[in-house]
């Protein structure tokens, strides 16, 4: 299954450098960039910061996983746990 997540995660990192990237670039520039200013928008180092990190928490999403198996009441004390029971936490 995290194999997925890897997939996904390139999916996802093709679309936020090859389709979002470019997109600012045009809703920023006051005339239509040529494509030396794309080549210039790529080397910026900010745009790598940016979009490293949101690759890195889409990763982080689609590979870590979580434990959904109820146990007892969790973190409510035991008085409580007695009084309502497990299943109203």
């Amino acid at each position: 299954m995290k194999k997925w997540g890897l997939v996904v995660t390139l999916l996802y990192a093709f679309i936020v450098l090859g389709l979002l990237a470019p997109a600012m670039l045009l809703l920023a520039s006051s005339s239509t960039p040529a494509f030396s200013d794309f080549m210039e928008f790529y080397q910026v180092f900010g745009l790598w910061i940016i979009a490293g990190f949101l690759i890195l928490c889409q990763f982080a999403l689609l590979t870590l996983s979580v434990d959904t198996t109820q146990k007892g009441c969790g973190h409510a004390p035991p008085s409580l746990c007695r009084r309502f029971g497990p299943r109203s936490f």
